[in-house]
């Protein structure tokens, strides 16, 4: 069915796919931990982790992890509602040049997990969910995060996922449901960006790697994790429009859990999503989205760095033909600094392609092109692009090679432009 026509399509495809191959707001199959009603985030959310963390079909090899695993999970889940989910992952990337080390490499541990307490499967079902984790560096070399910003002087950075803290529980939030497959809201310690700025090909685990397609702080003030709350809606049941509010604390630590400064300073990121799906058949969709935001200027940045109010938007959408799917976006902001110090782009142009399931196996190859435009005007526009290919090595393991190529560096003008090689792993269970 074509964008624009008003009739809703028969969505009897869809619930036969397995869960991994569907947009995040659709509805969905029963799965070992699914008991109805709708996935709310985006590829890397806790609640989708959970979901999905069972061994997939069209690997290149069968499953590392015996088959008693899974069901010793299932049986957890039957028995006492509690949902369990591991992932481990890791990154490399290896730059043509720098000015200092060539080297990135980081690693990523989860144990990610819900309590469903009340009316498991029904309306009114709320549980805790949470996501204690630790991101460190490997052989001492910089993390990607610390590598793509300090090391090679890019104002998107080449990742903004893997960098390094002890063991903390960075997550930890109620989850209600009201009527199922209708209202949802979350209320504690999360992760706006989890919930806020839906694409198809976001999780910097497994798919791409530059932050202008993933959390993308340079152009969009949002905070790391800290104490807030978030709602999803559908206005109409069964159907495929959407809406997403989030309002977070500007000075949030994924690793405190003091919760003084939301009463303290009061300075919030204001997130609003609008948008809806197109749905042709299993894992065959069109989407589109706007993002309304604002961040206050936040006390926690370091005196001297660009701290200032702002907001902005976003549209961005993408278009299926076959196993093709084409994709772009549009931002434009105003605030500087934001939560995570690093929102410096008035203008941030993307767009990309990608190829699903090359060779018959699960994944996908993607290409995407990145333009930045700085708020201050001392510092060049900054053209990024990516190109890497997903691809399901064994029923629970995806391994992701790319490359990445930086246009002059906009944080270090003497620098030349920079190619970046780059393999990932993650494996879930």
């Amino acid at each position: 069915m074509a964008a624009g026509q008003d009739e809703e399509p028969d969505d009897s495809a869809w619930l036969e796919a397995s869960v991994d191959e569907l947009p995040q707001f659709a509805l969905i199959p029963e799965t070992p931990y699914f008991s109805g009603g709708r996935v709310v985030g985006v590829p890397g959310d806790i609640e989708l982790d959970l979901d999905t963390s069972f061994p997939k079909s069209d690997s290149v090899f069968g499953s590392l992890i015996p088959s008693g695993y899974f069901g010793w999970k299932e049986q957890v889940y039957e028995d006492h509602g509690i949902k369990l989910a591991f992932g481990y992952q890791t990154l490399v990337q290896r730059a043509s040049r720098s000015p200092g080390e060539r080297t990135g490499w980081g690693g990523w541990a989860q144990i990610e997990g819900k309590w469903e307490i009340f009316n498991r499967g029904d309306d009114y079902e709320g549980g805790l969910v949470f996501d204690l984790d630790w991101r460190h560096d490997v052989g001492g070399r910089p993390t990607p995060v610390e590598f793509g910003f300090a090391e090679l002087g890019s104002a998107q950075g080449t990742d903004v996922a893997f960098f390094e803290w002890d063991p903390n529980l960075v997550a930890f939030y109620w989850d209600q449901w009201l009527e199922k497959d209708s209202f949802n809201f979350r209320v504690g310690k999360q992760l706006a960006a989890n919930i806020f700025d839906f694409f198809r090909f976001k999780d910097p685990r497994t798919s791409f790697s530059a932050p202008a397609f993933t959390v993308a702080p340079a152009s969009i003030p949002a905070p790391a994790f800290g104490y807030g709350a978030s709602f999803k809606w559908w206005p109409k049941k069964g159907g495929s429009t959407y809406v997403v509010g989030t309002i977070n604390d500007m000075n949030g630590s994924p690793t405190e859990y003091d919760p003084s400064t939301l009463f303290d300073e009061s300075e919030f990121f204001y997130g609003l999503e609008i948008g809806t799906f197109w749905k042709r058949g299993v894992g065959d969709f069109d989407h589109l989205h706007l993002n309304l935001f604002y961040a206050d200027e936040t006390s926690s940045l370091p005196q001297g760095q660009p701290n200032e109010a702002g907001g902005g938007f976003k549209l961005a959408g993408s278009k299926q033909w076959d196993e093709f799917v084409s994709f772009g976006s549009y931002t434009y902001n105003r605030a500087e600094g934001g939560g995570l110090g690093l929102t410096l782009a008035e203008h941030t142009v993307n767009a990309g392609v990608a190829f699903l399931r090359p060779f018959g196996y699960r994944g996908e190859l993607g290409l995407g092109l990145s333009w930045l435009d700085p708020i201050n005007d001392s510092l060049d526009d900054e053209f990024a692009a990516e190109a890497y290919w997903k691809l399901l090595l064994t029923s629970d393991l995806w391994i992701t090679p790319g490359i990445r190529f930086i246009d002059d560096p906009a944080l270090s003008p003497s620098s030349d432009s920079i190619v970046i090689g780059q393999l990932k792993l993650r494996l879930f269970l």
